[in-house]
């Protein structure tokens, strides 16, 4: 499990301890090393902060821009193991969504997850990349290959302690893609239980734009199974929060598959 900058700044400033101290007790309780990925006061680093700008446009879909910085930062000696392990990991998302090759998508991922293979805990990062990994399968129509990556992903973000130190987000997509996986593999049942655990995930941390997804994709698959009183509840909360947020794209595509479903936009007590 990796921790940086803004957790740290974070955890730091309501324990009224110095980044430092904090990183020592943290790294004690989770078993890595601290060179690897932690940033201490008072240093520049920049590639971290490339990396996070290559984050947030990944997060927003600026592919473009993402491709730009990735390809400065491949150019670049990175300072650290996490360093290179991020970089190949938002390589092979790149190809894989942005640029739609999927064998040099594999091939970054693989790279990705090779790194720090023998440590004792399967950190976070490994976490989303098998869930990406499942993903290029899936789109490759190897679906065996696919169904292996999403179960191993699942296993491992069970398997984390401290979650709160995460990146919720990001748990919450592995969720929520796992979800739409099994839901396009007819497994229905498996779906709406992950939706299940999205839905109490997104509360705990307020996430509201996670919450519609999750609300949505429950009645969805609730009412593949013809369990329409369900799904009318679903439907019915997943539009009071998309009409909450503003997006009607959203709105117009929870309508219409109402009206798929023959269902109605009422909630059944």
């Amino acid at each position: 499990m990796i921790i940086l900058g803004n957790e740290l700044k974070k955890i730091s400033k309501e324990k009224k301890l110095s980044q430092k101290e904090v990183a020592k007790e943290t790294s004690t309780r989770l078993d890595f090393k601290l060179n690897d990925i932690l940033l201490f006061e008072g240093e520049s680093n920049q590639n971290y902060d490339l990396l996070e700008d290559l984050k947030t446009y990944c997060d927003n879909n600026q592919f473009e821009k993402a491709f730009q910085v990735m390809s400065y930062l491949s150019k670049k000696a990175m300072l650290t193991t996490y360093e290179k392990k991020r970089l190949h990991y938002y390589q092979g998302f790149l190809y894989l969504y942005y640029k739609k090759d999927v064998q040099k998508a594999q091939y970054y991922l693989n790279l990705s997850l090779a790194i720090n293979k023998d440590a004792l805990l399967f950190d976070f990062l490994d976490c989303q990349i098998l869930n990406i990994l499942g993903y290029s399968f899936f789109v490759s129509d190897e679906l065996n290959q696919a169904k292996r990556y999403y179960e191993k992903s699942l296993a491992n973000v069970e398997q984390l302690i401290d979650i709160e130190l995460l990146d919720i987000e990001a748990i919450s997509k592995i969720y929520y893609n796992s979800a739409k996986f099994y839901s396009d593999s007819k497994n229905f049942k498996q779906a709406i239980l992950l939706c299940e655990k999205g839905i109490a995930l997104s509360k705990e941390s307020n996430q509201l734009n996670a919450l519609y997804r999750f609300y949505y994709e429950k009645a969805f698959n609730l009412a593949k199974i013809k369990e329409n009183k369900e799904a009318e509840n679903h439907f019915f909360i997943a539009m009071g929060l998309v009409k909450l947020l503003g997006n009607e794209l959203v709105s117009e595509v929870i309508k219409e598959n109402l009206k798929k479903f023959q269902l109605e936009l009422r909630y059944n007590d």
